[in-house]
């Protein structure tokens, strides 16, 4: 499957595959992550899913940048989770 150097013509090899896949019923799609994880467990998930690590360790900095990201993240949905979203971010 060449979809990244042809384009729209490599691609379609990909296309017809994952159709077939679909309507064949074979199709077990999940997401890793739900909303209610807070994000530094959100990267620990993805890290060790999809990357196969043992797990992450954060710099100081980061944890404070994760933290800060989580107040932004919290203010942008507390309209629409409401009181609930304070539950998100620890």
């Amino acid at each position: 499957m060449e979809a990244y150097g042809k384009g729209s013509e490599g691609g379609e090899e990909l296309a017809k595959a994952v159709l077939e896949t679909v309507e064949a019923g074979e199709v077990n799609f999940h997401t890793l992550q739900t909303p209610e994880q807070r994000i530094s467990q959100k990267i620990e998930l993805l890290a060790k899913e999809i990357y196969g690590a043992d797990g992450v360790e954060y710099s100081n900095k980061a944890k404070e940048e994760l933290k800060e990201a989580g107040r932004i993240l919290l203010f942008q949905s507390s309209d629409l989770y409401g009181k609930d979203a304070l539950q998100l971010i620890r």
